[in-house]
């Protein structure tokens, strides 16, 4: 089966030769939240960035060494856990989602 070291470098071969500017990239995360009554409510999150030329970091999981986000000037494998957990997209849709529970667990 596919690893993540596989995958990364099946990516990096796509994107071999292409210009930086061209190799944008995006994390998304979905959250769906049922309310008791049966009503589902989403949020969800995107975090852009590129792909790099070659894995950087050793923190996470996945593509992280290689997506590097330009408003943190580090790929996501290079930002320590905690800094990633607050601005990665998973962070951004789960404090989104935490509202919607509280509000739920409030009534």
């Amino acid at each position: 089966g596919a690893t993540d070291a596989s995958n990364n470098e099946k990516l990096l071969s796509l994107v071999k030769g292409v210009p930086e500017v061209e190799r944008t990239a995006r994390f998304r995360c979905v959250i769906a939240v049922v309310t008791p009554g049966g009503e589902a409510e989403t949020t969800s999150a995107v975090w852009e960035g590129y792909i790099v030329d070659e894995p950087r970091g050793k923190n996470g999981f996945g593509y992280d060494p290689l997506f590097f986000s330009p408003e943190h000037g580090a790929t996501s494998a290079e930002l320590p856990p905690a800094k990633k957990n607050r601005v990665s997209h998973r962070g951004q849709a789960l404090r989104a989602a935490k509202s919607i529970i509280l509000d739920i667990l409030s009534d």
